[in-house]
């Protein structure tokens, strides 16, 4: 929907200061589905001011394209920790993870106190710096009571990542704040485990998977757990919404409790060593040289895609995005799909095997390969003819009826020699000689 850019806020005295600089897609800012939601956005974000949420600095419009300018975070996002602490085949420690949910928590809580949901709460929208700090980013898809009455969801319309969604966001349904701490689980489950919670073979099967709430249990994957800490994200991953936290701050709590059962507390300092050793000690350093560096490419010579329509909610070549809308519509239960990019080659298979099999049945098909010597030529013994298969004699005086004789192609017809040609009457000319020889013997 929208790139970002690292830009510089430039002041008097040389001042200058590095903001994330939003902007909305060329070809969808003649959208006004997008444009409301990217106003939308601006105006939630702007409403909010916490340590642990990206701010706001300032908003505008420029060359007909409105831009959003944000607060830089120089560091990475939990995807980013989470993949490379796969990489390294150590996962992230205990403590580091519920220092970025408690903070996380905190932001959430902020949020929902001032009626906004976030909906969107996934390990690219949690951003850790270098040194530490923890940052809750995206606000695109946000839902706010104050803003419901014109940018509403259309019924059926699903919006969010679907390995992170809840159950009832998942079966479009109300959501209230506790569709967030179901996402903040998964989260978390993740970050503990190492692994994906709803990861699945397509869209359609992993939605089937949020909907039916198919969630092992945290020690049954990762047995070192504390069994308060794995209580406490299972709560938060309940699939009824009444058996959940009553909200980020009790969920917060939680995991607070914990973290002070072991002696220690939320600190910055575990997070900076950890960024460190997953990143490098001058990981800040060299993102800063590279922002620094001059790109070779500039604005004028950057190709912008052309202006076209977005994708259809109703796209005909992606049934498993469609069909799962209109069941949640009918309120009924995902069905279960086929992989449809077999559907073309088991055809194809199919009608192979028939015009072969048709092939092999015709009579000039079996000449070849009796001729070739794969076959085995038909019997052609005769038997005695038995009183029970004797043919029937009509009775005297009714008509003939004719009965065409079998066919057999099997069996090769008789060379056809053509006429020999007239022969001539040597006997007449060689008399003929002879009386000449008679009548002149010495010759003319």
């Amino acid at each position: 929907m929208a790139e970002v850019f690292l830009a510089k806020r430039p002041g008097p005295e040389g001042f200058e200061k590095r903001v994330a600089l939003k902007r909305i897609l060329p070809h969808l800012a003649k959208q006004t589905d997008f444009v409301d939601m990217f106003l939308d956005e601006a105006r939630l974000a702007a409403s909010l001011d916490h340590p642990h949420i990206v701010h706001i600095h300032d908003f505008g419009v420029d060359g007909g394209a409105y831009y959003l300018a944000m607060e830089y975070v120089c560091g990475e996002d939990l995807a980013a920790m989470f993949r490379r602490a796969k990489e390294l085949g150590a996962p992230m420690p205990l403590v580091d993870v519920v220092t970025i949910l408690v903070s996380a928590c905190e932001a959430l809580h902020h949020a929902h106190e001032r009626g906004i949901v976030h909906r969107d709460v996934t390990p690219a929208n949690l951003i850790v710096s270098y040194d530490g700090a923890v940052k809750l980013a995206d606000f695109g898809i946000a839902k706010s009571q104050a803003v419901a009455s014109r940018s509403h969801t259309n019924a059926g319309t699903l919006k969010g990542k679907i390995p992170y969604m809840s159950p009832e966001q998942a079966r479009a349904t109300p959501l209230d704040r506790r569709s967030d701490l179901f996402s903040l689980g998964v989260v978390a489950w993740e970050l503990l485990t190492g692994k994906r919670l709803f990861h699945r073979r397509n869209e359609l099967d992993m939605l089937r998977a949020v909907q039916m709430c198919d969630v092992p249990s945290l020690r049954t994957v990762r047995k070192d757990i504390p069994l308060p800490l794995a209580a406490a994200i299972e709560t938060a991953l309940a699939p009824d919404a009444e058996q959940r936290f009553e909200s980020a701050a009790e969920m917060g709590q939680a995991l607070s409790a914990w973290l002070a059962s072991t002696g220690e507390s939320p600190s910055k300092v575990h997070l900076t060593a950890t960024m460190a050793r997953l990143f490098g000690d001058d990981a800040a350093r060299r993102r800063l040289a590279a922002v620094n560096t001059p790109s070779e490419q500039t604005e004028a010579n950057i190709a912008l895609p052309p202006d076209e329509p977005s994708e259809p909610r109703l796209w005909p070549l992606r049934p498993e995005r469609w069909i799962p809308q209109i069941a949640m519509q009918l309120h009924l239960p995902p069905p279960k799909m086929p992989p449809l990019r077999m559907v073309g080659p088991l055809m194809a298979l199919l009608l192979s095997l028939g015009g072969l099999l048709y092939g092999l049945k015709s009579p000039h098909a079996h000449r070849a390969l009796v001729g070739a010597g794969l076959l085995a030529p038909a019997a052609t013994t005769a038997t005695a003819t038995s009183p029970a298969t004797a043919p029937v004699m009509p009775p005297v005086g009714a008509s003939p009826v004719l009965v065409p004789r079998k066919l057999r192609l099997d069996l090769t017809p008789p060379t056809l020699q053509p006429p020999l040609p007239p022969s001539r009457d040597l006997h007449g000319k060689s008399r003929r000689h002879d009386r000449q020889r008679r009548k002149y013997p010495t010759g003319v």
